[in-house]
C-alpha cells in the first residue's frame, strides 16, 4: 500500500484503516495495526505504543527492536506518561529539548528521534487506556493534521481493544465456567480428580502440533473440558452406589448424559462440533467403541485428538497405582501398540514425536519439609468446626497429606489455608484416606478447588 504524500491526508482513507482496525480480535494484531498505519498515514518513522495496566498504576509495552522485551514504568513519567496523564497530543519538534522527554521511555534503542508525536489512546468520556508515539516525519515535523489524523486512529483503535477485551473476558469466563463444571465432576473419585484438566492440555498440545486452526483449538478446548461431564450422573445410576464407579456398562453410559447435557448448551457457530468431539471420545478407529459405533474417518481429526488424549491420561495417571514401571511409558506403549486399529496411527506418531504428552502434572513442588496448613472441618449440617493449626507433610498433583489428631472419615470437606513459602493457598478438600501414625493420624486428601490469596 502507498503511502500518502504531504497534505493527502482524507477521511476516506482514515475510514478504510478504521475498518482494518475494527475487524481485528487480538489486542497485540490491533496494536500491531495501530502502528503500521500510523506510521503510514503520518509517514513517521517509527512507533511505540504503551498500555496503561491499572492494577499497578504502569505503563507497559515492547520497543520496537529485534529480541526487546516488555518495558514498564511508573505513571506520569516521560512524555508518554503525561499523555496518559492529561489525555491531550503533545507535539515535540526538538525532543532532546523538552523537559518531559525521557530517552528510556520516549525512544527506541538506539534511534533517539528529534520529532515526536505522541497521542492518547481514549475514547470521549473514557479513561485513557494507552498512548501512541511517532518519531520523525519524513520532511518535516508533525503538523496539525498528524494531530488530528493519529488522534481519531487512536480513538478507533480505543473501541476496537476495549471490544476485544469485553470479549476476552467473555471467553475467559464461558471457559472457567467449563473447567468448573469439569472439576465438579472429576472430584466425585480420587482417581479422576484434574482429569478433564490435564486431557485439555494433551489435547490442545496435540491439536498444535498437528497443525489445527486456532478457532478448531477453541472448539477442541471445550470438548476436552466437557467430555466427562456425564459422570456427574453415574451415582444416580441403579445399582451404583456411593463412592463406586460402577460396572463397565454404567460407565459406557456416561457418554450418553455427556450427549444430553451437552444439548442443553447453544454452542457458538464457530463452535458447533464441540459436542460430537465430546461424544465421541470412546470411538475407535476400527469401529469397535461407542456409542456410535464410528469407524476411520467417520470420525473428526479433533475427536480422534481427544480420544488419544483421553485415553492416555486413564493409562498413565488414573490407573498409575496398577502399573509396574513408569506410567507415562506405560501410556505411550498402550497408545503404539493400538495404533490403525484403536487410535489414529498419524496421531499417535505426531502425539509420541511432538512430546504432547509432556506435560506438568504436579500443581505444586513436593516440600522436603513441614508446611503449616490450617484446617477447618464442615460438618454435614453445613457449619464449621474450629480451625486446627497442623502441617502438610506432601503437596502434590491436587491433593495434600497432612497431620491431624484423629482420624477423618472418607468424602469428609475439610477448608485449607496452606502457608506456602512465597504464598498462601486456600483450599477445598476431600478426604480419601486416614493413615494410623502411632497415635497420630495422616490424612489424605484431594482438592476439589484451591486458589492463591494474598
Amino acid at each position: 500500500m502507498s503511502q500518502p504524500e504531504t497534505g493527502e491526508l482524507s477521511v476516506q482513507d482514515l475510514h478504510s484503516t478504521a475498518l482494518r482496525l475494527h475487524s481485528l480480535r487480538s489486542e497485540s494484531a490491533i496494536i500491531e495495526r495501530l502502528r503500521e498505519e500510523a506510521e503510514r498515514l503520518t509517514r513517521a518513522a517509527r512507533s511505540i505504543v504503551y498500555l496503561v495496566d491499572s492494577r499497578w498504576g504502569e505503563l507497559y509495552g515492547a520497543k520496537p527492536s529485534a529480541g526487546s522485551e516488555e518495558v514498564r514504568f511508573g505513571m506520569g513519567q516521560g512524555i508518554a506518561g503525561w499523555v496518559v496523564d492529561n489525555g491531550e497530543v503533545w507535539n515535540c519538534e526538538f525532543a532532546d529539548e523538552d523537559p518531559l522527554y525521557s530517552e528510556q521511555i520516549d525512544a527506541a534503542p538506539g534511534a533517539n528521534p528529534e520529532t515526536v508525536l505522541a497521542v492518547p489512546i481514549t475514547l470521549t468520556g473514557r479513561d485513557c487506556i494507552g498512548v501512541l508515539l511517532l518519531h520523525d516525519k519524513e520532511g518535516s515535523p508533525f503538523n496539525e493534521d498528524d494531530e488530528l489524523f493519529s488522534a481519531l486512529l487512536c480513538e478507533h483503535a480505543a473501541a476496537a481493544m476495549l471490544t476485544a477485551r469485553e470479549l476476552g473476558s467473555e471467553k475467559d469466563f464461558s471457559r472457567s465456567l467449563a473447567a468448573a463444571v469439569a472439576a465438579a465432576v472429576d472430584a466425585k473419585s480420587v482417581t479422576t480428580v484434574d482429569h478433564s484438566a490435564r486431557v485439555v492440555e494433551l489435547a490442545l498440545n496435540l491439536g498444535r502440533a498437528l497443525g489445527l486452526a486456532e478457532k478448531e483449538l477453541e472448539e477442541l478446548g471445550y470438548a476436552a473440558s466437557l467430555h466427562d461431564i456425564g459422570r456427574i450422573d453415574l451415582h444416580s445410576l441403579p445399582g451404583t452406589k456411593p463412592g463406586e464407579a460402577g460396572s463397565i456398562e454404567r460407565l459406557r453410559n456416561h457418554v450418553f448424559f455427556t450427549d444430553a447435557a451437552l444439548r442443553h448448551i447453544d454452542f457458538p457457530e464457530s463452535m458447533a462440533n464441540a459436542r460430537l468431539i465430546a461424544v465421541s471420545h470412546h470411538e475407535n478407529m476400527d469401529g469397535s467403541g461407542y456409542p456410535m459405533g464410528l469407524k476411520g474417518n467417520e470420525m473428526s481429526l479433533s475427536a480422534k485428538i481427544l480420544q488419544v488424549a483421553n485415553a492416555f491420561d486413564v493409562i498413565s495417571f488414573q490407573r498409575r497405582a496398577l502399573i509396574e514401571g513408569d506410567p507415562v511409558k506405560a501410556g505411550l506403549v498402550y497408545l503404539k501398540k493400538n495404533a490403525g486399529k484403536l487410535f489414529d496411527e498419524n496421531v499417535v506418531n505426531t502425539f509420541i514425536t511432538k512430546r504432547a504428552y509432556d506435560i506438568e502434572r504436579r500443581r505444586f513442588p513436593r516440600y522436603e519439609y513441614d508446611t503449616a496448613v490450617d484446617v477447618t472441618i464442615l460438618k454435614a449440617d453445613g457449619t464449621e468446626s474450629e480451625t486446627i493449626q497442623t502441617e502438610a507433610l506432601d503437596i502434590s498433583e491436587g491433593g495434600i497429606l497432612f497431620r491431624f489428631e484423629r482420624p477423618l472419615e472418607a468424602a469428609e470437606l475439610v477448608r485449607l489455608l496452606i502457608h506456602l513459602p512465597t504464598e498462601k493457598i486456600e483450599a477445598l478438600a476431600k478426604v480419601a484416606r486416614a493413615i494410623d501414625d502411632g497415635g497420630r493420624w495422616k490424612i489424605g486428601a484431594y482438592f476439589v478447588w484451591h486458589g492463591t490469596i494474598g
